[in-house]
């Protein structure tokens, strides 16, 4: 009885796969032949690569979305950051070009007369900086000579201490009403109001400040127009000494990438804290995110040692 041949194996249809059936060579079958897409993803470490990937891209994703919601933060350290202390600086800077200008504009000129005495705009500076109780401070310097044509003028260096707040001391600072030209009126509160000197003699500093064209002031106090720039950076920067940084505070967005590491990370500082809903809300999806994201990646490393 002649043998039967033995069946020859078949060949595997086009179209099924030949080797196992695992998401790694689904993904090289579906990418085209020798491409360099079909051998990335074969590679076992593209799946914890992708992982890492997408858990690094999360901070400054959910860091920009700190940034569009400022006063949403409380920052306990923020009147130490060196960002702060620079946009005092540059306040300070815009304050003197303002205060100069109007002086300019209402004298028409650079020499301020004041009673017996000849003030220069251009030698107006301003200086030290502080705050303190939503009260924006800083020393004025102004040189002052005599108005005296019969004898040799002698100088002197005038100094005050100007501290800054909105018209209406009931109200703090972002409640303060503008102008339809887009000004402001801030109160200047003067300590000393007016100095005397032995050579200058008497030296009003009221009338340093020009309030819709008029100088001078009550009491102990003078009030100026500032622009609405200019009048919300120094309220962000009162209120960014009280622990609540405005949109003009600068280094607001490396700030909020550092809170968005440590929340990912769950690391929880304290050093800063959302106060409204929306900010927990994110905060506490990033974590959600950040765990879940982190899980993944630990659990396709565990599989890729396996092999």
């Amino acid at each position: 009885m002649a043998n039967k041949e033995s069946p020859r194996a078949k060949p595997p249809k086009r179209g099924k796969l030949s080797q196992v059936d695992t998401p790694e060579s689904r993904a090289a079958v579906s990418a085209p032949s020798g491409s360099p897409i079909r051998r990335a993803r074969a590679h076992p470490v593209f799946l914890p690569l992708s992982f890492l990937g997408w858990y690094i891209v999360l901070i400054p994703a959910f860091a920009l979305l700190y940034y569009g919601l400022p006063r949403h933060f409380y920052h306990s350290t923020v009147k130490h950051e060196l960002a702060l202390r620079r946009d005092g600086e540059a306040i300070l800077q815009d304050l003197a070009k303002c205060i100069v200008g109007d002086l300019k504009r209402f004298h028409k000129g650079n020499e301020v007369r004041i009673e017996s005495c000849i003030a220069y705009a251009d030698m107006i500076r301003l200086r030290r900086i502080q705050c303190e109780e939503g009260e924006v401070s800083f020393e004025m310097t102004v040189n002052v000579v005599t108005d005296n044509a019969e004898e040799s003028r002698r100088g002197a260096l005038m100094v005050t201490r100007a501290s800054l707040r909105p018209l209406s001391d009931r109200h703090p600072w972002p409640v303060s009403v503008p102008f339809p030209s887009g000004k402001r009126d801030v109160v200047v509160r003067l300590d000393p109001t007016v100095a005397e000197h032995k050579y200058i003699g008497r030296f009003d500093f009221r009338r340093l400040f020009v309030r819709r064209g008029i100088v001078g002031g009550e009491g102990e106090r003078a009030s100026m127009d500032l622009h609405d720039e200019l009048f919300a950076r120094i309220r962000d920067y009162a209120k960014a000494h009280e622990g609540i940084p405005g949109s003009t505070t600068g280094g607001r967005f490396c700030m909020m990438l550092y809170f968005s590491a440590v929340t990912q990370t769950t690391l929880g500082f304290g050093d800063i804290v959302p106060i409204s809903g929306l900010s927990r809300y994110l905060a506490a999806l990033q974590c959600i995110l950040g765990v879940a994201v982190a899980g993944f990646f630990l659990i396709s490393v565990g599989r890729m040692s396996r092999r």
